[in-house]
């Protein structure tokens, strides 16, 4: 891009009013969370057993194993990976997220990788789902799933529960928008 064009670039910049609409959207959904025994700054310990690369390289393995056995078979092959399904607890930042009515995409990065995570209100309960919608891009979440891959080779997790342990409230905050 050339100098010109950098400098003629409208940029869009937040007004007084825009950042305090922000924080008092955010301060609402903290106080909501609060309200259901949900605080996001009380949670001090969840449990993971994978990296999102782990998660990842744990199933590349499960995967060319039982393609060993499957052989050119791929509906084999499909019953094989369903019926020895690798459940994982990662956590992370949510980087993107794509709500679809009742079910959603949202893209998860740890210190290792980055993997998309496939949740649907039919597995993990509406109260559950709504919360998921109040969340903002730049929580820290932690989720427990399986791990599959898409027919595009998208490696993904399917959701089953989750929790947000930390919201980005605080990060806009401590970014001196207070």
């Amino acid at each position: 891009m050339s100098e010109e064009n950098r400098t003629n670039a409208p940029e869009e910049e937040l007004t007084q009013e825009d950042i305090n609409s922000l924080k008092k959207i955010r301060m609402d959904k903290l106080e909501e969370l609060k309200a259901k025994g949900k605080n996001p700054f009380e949670i001090t310990k969840y449990d993971v057993t994978a990296s999102c690369a782990e998660a990842k390289a744990q199933y590349e393995k499960l995967e060319a194993e039982l393609k060993e056995q499957a052989g050119e078979d791929e509906e084999k092959l499909k019953e094989l990976l369903e019926a020895n399904r690798i459940t994982v607890s990662v956590a992370g930042r949510v980087m993107s997220r794509r709500l679809m009515g009742k079910a959603s995409f949202f893209d998860l990065r740890d210190k290792s990788d980055k993997v998309q995570v496939y949740l649907r209100m039919n597995e993990i309960g509406k109260e559950e789902f709504d919360d998921y919608k109040k969340g903002d891009i730049g929580d820290i979440v932690g989720i427990e799933g399986f791990v599959f891959r898409t027919k595009w080779a998208r490696y993904q997790f399917t959701l089953r529960s989750s929790y947000c342990f930390q919201s980005r409230f605080c990060l806009c905050l401590r970014s001196g928008m207070d």
